[in-house]
C-alpha cells in the first residue's frame, strides 16, 4: 500500500510542516522588520538576509526545545523560558513599527491597536471555550 501513512508517519510529517513553516514565517517577519524604513518602504540588504536567517534559526531551535520528550524539571523550565521569550519577541515585532508613527497620529493608532487586541482576545476566548467543550464531549 504505497501512499498510505501510519499515524506516526503522519505525525512526523505534520511536525516537519510546523517547524519549517513557522521557521520560514519568522524569517520573513524578522527580515521584513529589518528592511522596514521610516517612510514605510522596504530596503532589502545583506542585513535583511541575516535577519531572515536569524529569525528562522531561532524558531527552529524553539521547536526543538519545545518538542524535546525529556520530562526533567530543567527541560520544563527551558520550555517555559523559550515560550516567554517567543511571546516577548512577538510583541516587540508587533510594536516595532510604531516607532515610525508621527506623534500626532499616535493616539488614533493606539486606539486601533487596543480595539484589535480586544477583538482578538474575544476570539481567543471563544476558541478556548470551544476547545473545552469538545474535550469534554470527547471524554464522555
Amino acid at each position: 500500500m504505497t501512499g498510505v501513512k501510519t499515524g506516526s508517519q503522519s505525525k512526523a510529517a505534520l511536525v516537519r510542516v510546523m517547524i519549517w513553516g513557522s521557521a520560514l514565517a519568522a524569517g520573513f517577519a524578522t527580515g521584513s522588520l529589518q528592511a522596514l524604513q521610516p517612510d514605510f518602504s522596504f530596503r532589502v540588504s545583506f542585513n535583511t538576509f541575516i535577519a531572515f536567517t536569524l529569525g528562522s534559526t531561532l524558531i527552529y531551535l524553539y521547536w526543538k526545545v519545545l518538542l524535546n520528550p525529556s520530562k526533567n524539571p530543567r527541560q520544563k523550565r527551558l520550555r517555559w523560558a523559550a515560550s516567554i521569550l517567543l511571546l516577548l519577541g512577538g510583541i516587540a515585532g508587533f510594536l516595532y513599527p510604531l516607532k515610525f508613527i508621527a506623534p500626532n497620529n499616535f493616539h488614533e493608532v493606539t486606539l486601533g491597536l487596543l480595539a484589535a487586541f480586544a477583538g482578538l482576545s474575544v476570539i481567543a476566548l471563544m476558541l478556548l471555550i470551544c476547545k473545552r467543550f469538545l474535550d469534554k464531549d470527547s471524554g464522555e
